[in-house]
């Protein structure tokens, strides 16, 4: 019998512009919507938001040449124990939400400002729900100019729509 585990995972390094990454299956989302995104994203106070099937993730870190990011995509709600040690270590996450994210194409693509910065293949097409957490958060008075932030992108299907929910609250995001 194999271990559970994802069925898609990605390790990538995503340089970050103006404070946001997008993540979004190019055949449904609308790049458009990114400032959109990022306005939802902050004025909600999640920090991350979907909008028009673009996922955004704001970041404390204004710019990045180099933003480790991990896409996991799952057949189903991943147990905590399913994951490896360091990833199921739920106080390391600084900031997490949940929300819901389609993928039609079998095709993630993550953007910035700027354009396309990585792609993420084999996704089987579905409705999905994604956790995205965010870990090495610096506040902003204490921002030394070293980026030591990074986020997990863990998808899994889902049968109903819902509503995004902040399971963990960064504080600092107060400061910015």
């Amino acid at each position: 019998m194999n271990a559970p585990g994802p069925v898609v995972v990605a390790q990538l390094s995503v340089p970050v512009e103006s404070g946001m990454f997008n993540v979004t299956d190019p055949t449904l989302g609308d790049l458009e919507a990114t400032e959109e995104g990022l306005t939802e994203a902050t004025e909600s106070s999640r920090f991350v938001a979907v909008v028009r099937d673009v996922l955004t993730v704001v970041t404390p870190a204004e710019d990045s040449v180099g933003t480790p990011v991990t896409i996991q995509v799952w057949d189903r709600l991943p147990d905590p124990h399913d994951l490896a040690a360091d990833e199921a270590d739920e106080a390391a996450a600084d900031h997490e939400v949940e929300l819901d994210i389609d993928v039609a194409s079998g095709r993630l693509e993550v953007w910035l400002v700027s354009g396309s910065a990585a792609e993420v293949d084999a996704v089987p097409p579905g409705a999905y729900r994604v956790r995205v957490s965010g870990r090495g958060f610096t506040p902003f008075d204490e921002f030394d100019g070293v980026n030591r932030e990074s986020y997990r992108l863990v998808l899994w299907p889902r049968t109903e729509p819902e509503p995004p929910v902040v399971t963990r609250r960064w504080p600092g995001w107060e400061q910015y």
